[in-house]
């Protein structure tokens, strides 16, 4: 959570682009190479459909070796992009949500990372909340996400 924004970004000519411009920003402490991260987030994407349906976000993920520490962050662009639902339907994308993980992560990593892309389309109300909501709100949602699971680590 320490390195969790959102964040508006001037949006580049092309998706492509957009993403590799978000990506270079994570050089350092989350990427080491972040051409090869961009890599990595467009082939996912190229292979199959990322748009959540009804909405105008989609979740950009990859787990490649470039990548130093797991990671999500959500950016807001000025301007949309076509891409395809994964319901194979064409809608606007206003939204990047990006989660980024190292090839060997631990496996509170893995439950942790798992938990937040799961929550994504738990619930009509938390679509609402990833799609609109300000860092802050979205800050408390994953909070508590991970202090339920730790308590449920706990109990056992």
């Amino acid at each position: 959570l320490t390195q969790f924004d959102v964040k508006a970004v001037p949006t580049a000519a092309t998706l492509d682009e957009t993403l590799q411009n978000i990506v270079d920003e994570l050089e350092g402490v989350i990427v080491d190479d972040p051409s090869q991260v961009s890599d990595y987030v467009l082939q996912r994407h190229q292979t199959a459909p990322i748009g959540i349906p009804n909405t105008d976000f989609a979740l950009f993920h990859s787990a490649n070796p470039f990548v130093k520490r797991p990671y999500f962050g959500i950016f807001d662009l000025d301007r949309p992009f076509m891409i395809l639902g994964m319901d194979r339907k064409p809608m606007m994308l206003n939204r990047i949500l990006l989660m980024l993980a190292p090839d060997a992560m631990s496996p509170v990593e893995n439950k942790l990372l798992g938990l937040i892309s799961a929550s994504i389309i738990e619930s009509d109300l938390n679509m609402e909340l990833y799609q609109k909501e300000t860092k802050e709100v979205i800050y408390e949602l994953i909070s508590s996400l991970f202090v339920n699971e730790i308590r449920e680590i706990e109990e056992e």
